[in-house]
């Protein structure tokens, strides 16, 4: 990956102009009326920046450990998971303070216009990039976890690198995210 990539701590400024979507600022002062609802309390709104979702897909594909999709996973305590997916640990490439600085800094502001009441500093335990091909893992079947919310970015483009289901009934293979 660049190294600005890794450089969120050190050269702040610089990496926001490069790595988030110039679209987000639009929406730190916005009403919950000014995102985008396709379903009940999912919203859809620009954060990261294309430059940002090449270099980490390429930093992905260069680390290249993905997991093999079984409940089998001695990356975690006690060793099972629930939801196996085929992903890599943001810990893994030593992304996770990264990661969760930027829910401090970028998600953060948003929350009081979105959920109403939830002021909570975000936290996470356990970040990954999940990787869906339909010859692999084509989708993620519908699950709870223990997630206050959870926030999903698809690193590529909708009908450019993966297939979009139009189909208004819901099917958990609506769409292959990298």
């Amino acid at each position: 990956m660049k190294w600005l990539i890794y450089r969120l701590f050190f050269l702040s400024k610089e990496w926001e102009k490069k790595y988030i979507h110039p679209g987000y600022f639009d929406f730190l002062n916005a009403s919950k009326e000014a995102f985008e609802e396709p379903c009940r309390d999912v919203f859809w709104f620009p954060f990261l920046s294309e430059r940002f979702c090449k270099e980490m897909i390429e930093e992905l594909e260069h680390f290249g450990q993905w997991s093999n999709g079984s409940p089998h996973d001695p990356r975690l305590d006690g060793g099972y998971e629930n939801v196996p997916t085929i992903d890599i640990h943001m810990r893994q490439i030593d992304w996770e303070e990264h990661w969760i600085h930027l829910m401090q800094t970028y998600i953060h502001p948003l929350q009081p216009s979105l959920y109403e009441g939830y002021t909570d500093m975000p936290t996470a335990r356990m970040n990954f990039v999940v990787r869906y091909k339909p010859d692999e893992q084509p989708l993620l079947r519908p699950h709870h976890d223990a997630s206050t919310y959870t926030l999903n970015i698809a690193l590529n483009k909708p009908g450019l690198d993966y297939k979009v289901n139009t189909s208004p009934v819901f099917s958990p293979a609506a769409r292959y995210v990298y």
